[in-house]
């Protein structure tokens, strides 16, 4: 299903069609970013990493989500790997589908260099 490109297809319009009842329009303007450490229970130990912050060995989750609370990407990582530059990966699969998306809200973990990047990408648009 995920060769395909099936599983997006399906997440996109469940997301569209879920804005569209709650009078929104199909293509979120705005995202919010945040990441979440968790332990691992996956065996690959090139996935893993530790959260020294949080004293977590695993993997970290940096998620988009729309003001709705709709997932709009996800990328998984090593727990080790700061939120500022894990950020890039998931902004980048994003905007793969969410191309609209011209704000996004983030802690302070995201500070740096991270907004210069974000808006050279949104330019390219």
């Amino acid at each position: 299903m995920e060769k395909t490109g099936s599983f997006n297809m399906i997440q996109e319009s469940l997301v569209q069609t879920t804005r569209l009842k709650q009078g929104k329009t199909a293509q979120s303007t705005v995202g919010i970013i945040d990441a979440q450490s968790v332990k691992s229970t996956l065996v690959s130990s090139e996935s893993k990493g530790f959260d020294a912050g949080k004293r977590i060995k695993g993997i970290k989750r940096h998620i988009i989500v729309d003001t709705l609370g709709m997932i709009l990407a996800v990328v998984v990582q090593g727990a080790s790997v700061q939120d500022r530059n894990g950020a890039m990966d998931v902004i980048d699969k994003l905007f793969e589908t969410w191309n609209r998306v011209i704000k996004i809200f983030a802690d302070y973990g995201y500070r740096g260099t991270l907004v210069e990047k974000v808006s050279q990408i949104q330019s390219s648009f």
